[in-house]
């Protein structure tokens, strides 16, 4: 007669399944954030048209659609102006780099923390290390000019 295989899952200390709950939320929560810039700053680009001083097309209309007035159109196109003008030319790449390189970290604390739920040995090791390099990027990845 065959045996059953013995349950290979383990059941670890409750703070290591706490800490990873913890872990996957605010790894979730991280790379989307990180990916927000990320599209910031691939969206507001040099070349655009708010760059090019196009004026704004800011229709009644669709500005009553959105719910926001005249005034409130100009004034977000004017953000954007302000936006490109402050910004050295090296910031927008340095950036970019930065905010990719802080989104593959949260996901690998995402990782991590499910190893954590897992109580695999690794995982506690790990979790400090990659929670050192996620709070470096959540100060270094929020410059700004």
């Amino acid at each position: 007669m065959a045996q059953a295989s013995p349950n290979r899952h383990t059941t670890g200390p409750v703070w290591t399944t706490c800490l990873g709950i913890i872990a996957v939320l605010f790894g979730t929560l991280f790379t989307a954030a990180q990916g927000n810039e990320l599209l910031v700053q691939t969206i507001i680009a040099p070349g655009t048209a708010a760059a090019r001083n196009i004026p704004a097309d800011c229709r009644k209309d669709e500005a009553e659609q959105e719910g926001v007035s005249l005034a409130e159109c100009e004034l977000m196109v004017a953000n954007v102006r302000i936006m490109l003008e402050s910004r050295p030319q090296w910031f927008r790449g340095v950036q970019m780099g930065l905010a990719l390189v802080g989104a593959l970290v949260a996901f690998v604390s995402i990782l991590v923390g499910v190893a954590l739920v897992d109580a695999r040995r690794w995982a506690p090791g790990m979790a400090v290390a990659i929670f050192a390099a996620e709070s470096r990027f959540s100060v270094v990845g929020r410059l700004s000019p």
